[in-house]
Formats: structure tokens, sequence, C-alpha cells
């Protein structure tokens, strides 16, 4: 009885757990590819 209450009040917690990481790792992979771009801007405009 108490096994099967922790299962089901433990279930939303990995999921979301895996939703913020995806959401901070999109957040992050977007603001990486635009600090990438101003870099190359930066780099193309120096030389």
């Amino acid at each position: 009885m108490q096994s099967s209450w922790a299962r089901i009040t433990a279930q939303p917690f990995p999921i979301i757990f895996h939703r913020v990481v995806d959401n901070i790792w999109n957040d992050l992979e977007l603001f990486l590819h635009a600090v990438l771009f101003e870099i190359l801007d930066i780099l193309r405009f120096a030389f």
C-alpha cells in the first residue's frame, strides 16, 4: 500500500524534471547558436 502510494506520488517528478531540463537545454542551444552567429559576424567584419 505504502509503496504503491510512493510510486504514484513519485511518478510526476521525473517527468517534470525532464521537461525542465529539456527547456533549459533548448534555451541554452538557442543562446549558444546566437552567440556563435554573433562571433562569426564579428570575425567576418574583423578580417
